[in-house]
């Protein structure tokens, strides 16, 4: 018994990738989705650094409304425009409804899934300026956020274990400093000083110092 085969027809009249002129073609007016000048720089980079990819991602095109109409793709258009490009590449879906327009046009700028940190990291060896330069900005500023986290909070441990040392321990130290001339005439006079207030080291002197302004109000 021979099994019978079901295939199911595109509902969308679409036809296959034609090059057509930037004069020819609209951008969508009211487009959700905006690209920042640097974003718009690292896109001509990568159309520039990798055209064939370009190319087999045709703008997706309807004629709804009578004028052939970029429904996803406007960026890229942008940056081919930008560049010089003549024509572009693109796939014409004709009978769209408005509803099916407005879909197409906020898929085409949603992304599906999650990144594997991991294995973008060991087994890809993705650098940051990859990243950054293959359009992943939402991704670069994440792990390097969650690596600033990780290294703020092992600054905070290291800062408070330090504190607890410094409050249990016994013997606690101030640290003068001085411009390099006064430096050497505070030095030049250590010794006379000590022999005429009595101490021996600095600890002591300081003491002295401060005893003497809180008792008589000056030095």
């Amino acid at each position: 018994m021979s099994k019978q085969i079901i295939t199911k027809q595109l509902p969308i009249q679409q036809e296959n990738i034609v090059y057509r002129t930037i004069e020819s073609l609209q951008k969508l007016k009211k487009n959700p989705r905006t690209i920042s000048g640097n974003q718009l720089q690292s896109l001509m980079s990568s159309i520039k650094r990798n055209p064939n990819y370009f190319h087999a991602h045709p703008l997706i095109l309807s004629d709804r409304t009578g004028t052939v109409t970029i429904i996803a793709g406007n960026q890229r258009y942008e940056a081919a425009t930008r560049l010089g490009y003549e024509s572009v590449p693109t796939v014409l879906l004709k009978n769209l409804s408005e509803e099916e327009e407005r879909e197409i046009t906020i898929r085409d700028n949603v992304s599906s899934g999650e990144w594997d940190y991991d294995t973008l990291e060991k087994d890809w060896e993705i650098t940051n300026d990859e990243r950054e330069d293959w359009g992943m900005l939402d991704l670069v500023p994440v792990i390097e956020e969650e690596e600033d986290i990780e290294v703020k909070q092992g600054q905070k441990r290291d800062l408070e274990e330090k504190k607890k040392i410094y409050d249990e321990a016994m013997i606690k130290q101030i640290v003068l400093y001085f411009e390099k001339n006064d430096y050497e005439h505070v030095i030049n006079r250590l010794d006379s000083v000590y022999e005429i207030l009595g101490v021996s080291d600095n600890s002591g002197l300081f003491m002295k110092v401060i005893d003497h302004v809180f008792e008589n109000g000056k030095l």
